[in-house]
């Protein structure tokens, strides 16, 4: 009926949408960290991807990944809050983390999340007019992390399960990990190969704050590597080693 059409067409248009659409605007940089025990001001980048002017605004949420508990909500201020763009032109954003004496020791994480709304009513008016034809605009949301450091970062972690997996071009890793410290577990990995001088690093993933979570990446294996025996190693930030084996 009706509504299948509608769900097929959505589906198809989420499809082309990955394949064939670069984001409306960019921003740079990508993630924040800063120490809590200070004001800090940082500042941000919208770069306007289209032709046309643009309109977004700025707020901050908290990551229920992360732990919702442990965030910078509060003390996040943004200027401006309302960002105007001229077509192809780069606009600077500011955000200020002020200090907050109630933080405890350990890692707290919050997005900056922008947002693109409608420029004008007739473009909103247009926007739905358009979604039932063939040209579709999209108003893109970009968030990126800002994580706050307060004294002594402990981690604490159990790895309950490492799976590792290695495919013909990637390594697949499932971990899922119990976190008990302060602060998150981040895994990096290497790739080493036997009788070659070629060092491959990365990031695979990290946990939340506290509780379990589970941590799965891809990691791709470069060209030279593809018929050769390698070592995978997967370390934390503190360089403990949790893997250490030849796939």
């Amino acid at each position: 009926g009706e509504n299948m059409k509608k769900i097929i067409i959505l589906i198809n248009f989420v499809i082309i949408s990955l394949v064939s659409y670069s984001l409306n605007f960019s921003v740079v940089p990508t993630r924040f960290e800063v120490e809590l025990g200070k004001i800090t001001t940082n500042e941000v980048y919208i770069i306007n991807n289209t032709t046309e002017p643009m309109r977004l605004e700025a707020y901050v949420e908290s990551d229920k990944k992360f732990g919702e508990n442990y965030n910078l909500n509060e003390d996040i201020v943004i200027f401006p809050k309302k960002i105007f763009v001229k077509p192809g032109a780069r606009q600077t954003v500011r955000f200020r983390v002020k200090p907050n004496s109630e933080y405890s020791n350990g890692e707290y994480k919050s997005y900056i999340t922008f947002k693109e709304v409608p420029y004008d009513l007739k473009s909103e008016i247009k926007t739905v007019k358009r979604m039932s034809g063939a040209n579709v605009s999209v108003l893109t949301e970009i968030g990126i992390p800002v994580y706050g450091y307060k004294g002594d970062q402990i981690v604490e972690a159990n790895i309950e399960k490492l799976d590792v997996k290695r495919m013909k071009k990637s390594i697949s890793v499932d971990i899922l990990v119990e976190s008990k410290g302060n602060s998150s577990l981040k895994l990096f990995y290497e790739l080493v190969s036997v009788g070659l001088n070629e060092n491959n690093k990365g990031k695979i993933g990290m946990s939340s704050r506290e509780g379990k979570v589970k941590i799965s990446a891809g990691i791709p294996i470069p060209e030279k590597l593809l018929n050769k025996k390698i070592k995978l190693i997967i370390k934390d930030q503190n360089n403990k080693v949790y893997y250490d084996k030849i796939i």
